[in-house]
């Protein structure tokens, strides 16, 4: 039995300045459901660039991100008062 969510807190969406959106702020981010595939839950899983984290919500496109290890990496990213660096994806 999994004791915790392996992917809980890997992810932000952040505006064009890096300004990370919350749900306490932004109360339609509740309405957004997120895929994983079933294989991201199993123990020592690795993912590869087949797999992807697919957002989807009311009026919106849906929105498949890769899974895979981001090459880049994005300057000036801010939750609260934490400031820094971020893989960008």
């Amino acid at each position: 039995m999994m004791k915790c969510f392996c992917w809980d807190r890997q992810w932000l969406v952040a505006n064009y300045k890096g300004r990370a959106y919350i749900q306490r702020v932004e109360p339609k981010l509740a309405l957004v459901e997120v895929q994983l595939p079933n294989e991201a839950f199993l123990e020592n899983w690795e993912p590869t660039k087949s797999f992807y984290l697919v957002l989807k919500a009311p009026g919106m496109d849906v929105l498949k991100v890769s899974l895979s290890k981001p090459q880049e990496i994005a300057d000036g990213v801010s939750v609260w008062e934490w400031s820094g660096a971020a893989l960008d994806n």
